[in-house]
């Protein structure tokens, strides 16, 4: 997944969120994407709706690390 492309800013929101098993505020999160990440929305949304959570907070914290 290319989450490395999204800014870190997003990707905090995006990994508070999961934390917080905030399903509403993740979606709308990636409701932002632009159209171009439309398959990394996708793949992400998927996880959501499977409640995939910790897989989710897993790959963001990786990404925040990687970016810093």
């Amino acid at each position: 997944m290319q989450t490395a492309v999204m800014p870190n800013e997003w990707l905090i929101q995006l990994e508070q969120a999961a934390s917080n098993l905030d399903e509403n505020s993740m979606t709308e999160l990636l409701q932002r994407l632009p159209d171009e990440y439309t398959f990394l929305a996708q793949a992400l949304q998927n996880k959501v709706n499977n409640f995939d959570f910790d897989e989710i907070v897993d790959l963001l914290q990786q990404t925040i690390r990687l970016n810093k």
